[in-house]
């Protein structure tokens, strides 16, 4: 058990080495290009991406050690981190994406235009949990699916996608899936 725990902090080591040597190289060309006089954006502008390191760190150092964290949660920070950095960097650098067909100026002013994008990436997240916990905790998957449902419809929602009547239809059959749902975890909790 003692050379089996000494691999897994192995892993866990080598994985922040690499985190840390990317840190320090990425750190080292941007002083260097600076100094040679490159037109570089706003440093500032780029701190999201020290959230994406931290969840990139997070996500890795469970895929090294999944037993040291049996319910994934660590996956689950990890990736949130890393999609959340991810936008916050979008917004930071005033990016352009299109929502069913609009498109979409992203900036800190106007940022309540994507708050969908937080239940879905937690939707996401929690289904990689699902899967990463070998699919049998099925409490994830009913929430997986129910915040991933509520960013899709928030989307279409905020961008014209949605109309009252497909609203009025798609709520029940969200309810009728998600009572199945239970269902099915309750019966498979008994055997």
């Amino acid at each position: 058990m003692t050379m089996q725990h000494e691999g897994m902090t192995g892993r866990g080591r080598s994985i922040g080495a690499l985190v840390t040597a990317l840190v320090l190289i990425g750190a080292g060309v941007w002083i260097l290009a600076l100094n040679l006089g490159a037109p570089l954006p706003d440093l500032w502008q780029f701190w999201p991406v020290l959230l994406v390191a931290v969840g990139v760190f997070q996500a890795l150092a469970y895929a090294a050690n999944p037993r040291a964290n049996p319910d994934g949660g660590r996956l689950w920070s990890g990736l949130m981190a890393t999609m959340v950095g991810a936008l916050f960097l979008a917004i930071s650098l005033g990016a352009t994406v299109t929502v069913f067909d609009a498109r979409v100026a992203l900036s800190w002013t106007y940022f309540w235009q994507v708050w969908p994008a937080f239940p879905a990436f937690a939707g996401v997240a929690w289904l990689a949990q699902y899967a990463a916990t070998g699919f049998r905790r099925h409490g994830l998957l009913v929430v997986g699916f129910g915040a991933l449902a509520t960013g899709v419809l928030g989307f279409g929602a905020m961008y014209g996608l949605w109309t009252a009547s497909v609203l009025a239809m798609l709520w029940p059959v969200a309810l009728i899936l998600a009572g199945v749902a239970v269902l099915v975890s309750a019966a498979t909790r008994r055997h």
